[in-house]
C-alpha cells in the first residue's frame, strides 16, 4: 500500500475483497493509518469469528466500510460478517451491513451499492 500511497490520495483508493479477500480487508486494510475511499468486504470473515477482538484503526472510522453477504452462503456463514459489523459499529465505524439472496457469490445489488458509494 506504501507504494499506492505515494501516488494517489489515500481517501481515492478503494479496496474491494470477497471471501477470503473480505478476510483481507478486516483484519488488515482496516488497520492501516490512512484513510481510504472506502472498504468493501464481500462474503468476508475475520480469523477469530468468535472472539470479538476486531480492531479498526481510528483514521479508518470515517471509512465508508460495506460488509455484504448472501443470506444462504453455504462457505461463509452470514454471521460472520454480522458479527464484524456489530463491532465495527461499537467501535463507531461508518460501517453497512447489506444481506441479499443468494449463497456464496457476489450479488447484482451488491455491485450496484459499491459502484453507488465509489462514485459519491
Amino acid at each position: 500500500f506504501n507504494n499506492l500511497f505515494k501516488k494517489y490520495s489515500s481517501k481515492n483508493i478503494h479496496v474491494i475483497g470477497f471471501s477470503q479477500g473480505g478476510l483481507v480487508c478486516i483484519d488488515f486494510v482496516l488497520f492501516l493509518n490512512q484513510p481510504l475511499g472506502g472498504v468493501f468486504s464481500i462474503a468476508g470473515f475475520s480469523r477469530n469469528p468468535k472472539e470479538r477482538i476486531l480492531r479498526c484503526h481510528p483514521c479508518q472510522l470515517n471509512t465508508p466500510i460495506m460488509l455484504a453477504h448472501g443470506i444462504d452462503d453455504e462457505q461463509v456463514p452470514v454471521s460472520a460478517s454480522i458479527n464484524i459489523y456489530e463491532q465495527l459499529v461499537e467501535q463507531g465505524a461508518k460501517a453497512k451491513l447489506q444481506l441479499y439472496n443468494g449463497k456464496h457469490k457476489i450479488g447484482i445489488e451488491c455491485l450496484r451499492e459499491i459502484k453507488t458509494i465509489i462514485l459519491g
